[in-house]
């Protein structure tokens, strides 16, 4: 399966050395003075599909990283509210984007229709919806939308994903009930709580 976005071959920006820009990224979330792009590395080029070659990347003070770990990004963000701290976990779940996270187990999180066409997708142009289902098939495999809590200084969302834990090879897919703590300098951690075989037709696209 291949997913071409909308700015895949448009203008491409060098960002360093090391990266050119596909896109710059549209998040609340950050300082100001840090920018998010999707690039791909000036030494590998790229191919098809896209996807395959494709990574995020932080700009800050003049230089410029891959965010392999959503952790990476502490400091360069202030989490503000209860959507912001769900727009920034979703960063590694979106359809806009969970194909970023190549040094992650893919991961994206399973929401119905209503919700999904509601999902933020970081000014990234039309992609495929992987993910979203419907209401009833949610209620019938016991999984419950996305939920976010105020705890002292910090947010706690519990929600459901759906992940590939064999990038290589033979796809294995699970689904995982996590609870994440996300601190408003961007500090997170993830817990399982839950965790059980998919057993209906949901999948996770494969860019190899």
């Amino acid at each position: 399966m291949i997913i071409l976005h909308a700015f895949a071959f448009a203008a491409i920006t060098a960002l360093s050395p090391d990266y050119s820009a596909l896109h710059k990224l549209n998040a609340s979330f950050l300082k100001a003075g840090a920018s998010l792009h999707i690039v791909f590395g000036q030494k590998n080029g790229f191919g098809l599909p896209i996807e395959g070659f494709e990574y995020l990347a932080l700009t800050r003070s003049g230089k410029t990283k891959v965010v392999r770990h959503l952790n990476e990004l502490r400091g360069s963000v202030e989490i503000k509210s209860s959507k912001e701290a769900l727009d920034y976990v979703r960063l590694r779940t979106s359809p806009a984007t969970w194909y970023l996270w190549k040094a992650e187990d893919e991961a994206i999180e399973i929401m119905d229709e209503d919700h999904a066409r509601m999902l933020v997708n970081y000014g990234v142009g039309p992609c495929l919806q992987v993910g979203d289902t419907t209401r009833a098939d949610m209620d019938q495999a016991g999984i419950s939308a996305a939920t976010v809590t105020t705890i002292h200084q910090s947010y706690r969302i519990t929600r459901w994903l759906l992940l590939d834990l064999t990038p290589q090879g033979h796809q294995k897919l699970i689904l995982r009930r996590v609870e994440e703590d996300v601190d408003t300098d961007g500090g997170y951690k993830m817990r399982v709580l839950k965790q059980m075989p998919v057993t209906n037709g949901w999948f996770i696209p494969r860019f190899e």
